[in-house]
């Protein structure tokens, strides 16, 4: 999964719309990467506050 810093996150849902798996879900008005995340990356520069990087593991 990407990793998302909630703190930077501002709800917009553009990762949202751009995720082709349903990967990333808004919980509590911020964006959640879930277990559908395949770590393509597309929703990495759809981010306006850069808040979505990848899992470094």
């Amino acid at each position: 999964m990407v990793k998302i810093d909630a703190s930077k996150c501002n709800g917009c849902c553009a990762c949202i719309g751009i995720c082709p798996v349903d990967g990333v879900r808004l919980v509590g008005g911020k964006a959640v990467s879930n277990e559908q995340c395949v770590e393509c990356g597309s929703c990495i520069p759809s981010c306006p506050t850069q808040a979505i990087t990848p899992n470094e593991n």
